[in-house]
């Protein structure tokens, strides 16, 4: 049976000796409120956290009509669904930036890429939205991770929020290293210096555990 977000939310509440819900959208019920708030960011955090395999992605990218007024000559479109940019095919030379501009003809608001280059192409880690397409390690981990960020605010439990946290971890150390085992770099990607990307600033990746609980 395909799995959806709810499946996946009522995972994390079975976790917890909580009743499942059944939508994200219902403003009646505390639990729907509790897990709507946190599931976006916990998804997002845990995503960002390392190049996961199923989460990859490659794009020719889209020269942007509007042109950087400051710093390059070209601007590059980025998917909309990308979370961290990690690799590009520029030379180690070619200097670029990952920012935010707002179109000159319509004023809405776009992630591009400026740099000198006539073209560029990227690797990056998207927003997977869709729980079938995970791999099972990383959707047992984030099921556990949300388990925790919703324990203290569901039962007031301190030592039942503790002891998903500490399973939460080992559950992530354990997805990434069996990721990272699957598949070998390119030389071109052990000798690119810190591509990764979070938008806003160049470099880094986000924690499961890098925004404070509700």
């Amino acid at each position: 049976m395909p799995e959806t977000n709810i499946t996946v939310v009522n995972a994390a509440l079975q976790r917890l000796g909580a009743a499942p819900i059944t939508s994200l959208t219902c403003t009646t019920e505390e639990r729907s409120v509790i897990m709507e708030r946190i599931y976006n960011r916990t998804l997002e955090a845990s995503l960002r956290s390392h190049r996961w395999n199923f989460a990859q992605r490659a794009r020719q990218l889209v020269a942007w009509i509007c042109a950087p007024v400051w710093g390059y000559d070209c601007a590059y479109l980025v998917p909309d669904d990308a979370l961290t940019i990690d690799e590009t095919d520029l030379e180690d030379d070619e200097a670029w930036r990952l920012e935010q501009h707002v179109c000159d003809f319509n004023f809405t608001c776009h992630k591009v890429i400026v740099t000198d280059a006539c073209s560029v192409a990227i690797r990056y880690t998207a927003l997977i939205g869709d729980p079938n397409a995970w791999d099972p390690m990383f959707k047992e981990a984030l099921i556990v991770t949300l388990a925790h960020h919703a324990a203290y605010p569901i039962t007031r439990n301190t030592n039942l929020k503790d002891s998903l946290a500490a399973e939460a971890e080992f559950l992530w150390r354990k997805a990434r290293s069996r990721d990272g085992q699957e598949g070998k770099p390119l030389k071109r990607l052990l000798s690119n210096v810190l591509l990764r990307a979070r938008f806003g600033r160049e470099g880094g990746r986000t924690d499961w555990r890098d925004w404070t609980n509700p």
